[in-house]
């Protein structure tokens, strides 16, 4: 039977469906300072194909690992496709993701992080997750 999430990780799965809950819709450019369009339908994918949703309120660590992989490869891929005027909040969002599976690497996936740290890594995230909502409002 799977261990109850530990809060600090229910906490980043309920940031990640909220602060990127939208669906958005595709658009387009291509060259070689990113691709609107990519970044734009890689975005959707990641808010309509959440990696925490599987799992709901209880998860085993290496379900939680597994979560995060997923989370750390799609927002390297947004990373990847970024235009210009979101490369910045790209990288930050990519840098949160990292920060925050850094941490919960450290304490195994399980319930032993430090909290403090944790919380200021997902003020980081939700921050650059809204950043990226706002340019895709108005951009996409």
């Amino acid at each position: 039977m799977p261990a109850p999430l530990p809060r600090a990780t229910a906490a980043i799965a309920a940031t990640v469906l909220l602060a990127l809950g939208g669906g958005l819709a595709g658009c387009g450019d291509d060259g070689d300072d990113g691709d609107q369009a990519a970044f734009c339908e890689r975005l959707e994918r990641l808010t309509e194909n959440d990696p925490f949703v599987a799992f709901g309120a209880t998860a085993t660590e290496a379900e939680v690992q597994t979560a995060f992989e997923a989370l750390l490869a799609r927002a390297e891929e947004l990373d990847e496709v970024a235009p210009p005027t979101a490369q910045a909040a790209a990288a930050d969002y990519l840098d949160a993701v990292v920060r925050l599976d850094e941490l919960l690497a450290e304490a195994g996936y399980g319930p032993d992080v430090d909290v403090r740290a944790y919380r200021e890594a997902q003020t980081d995230y939700v921050e650059a997750s809204l950043r990226l909502e706002r340019y895709l409002t108005a951009e996409c």
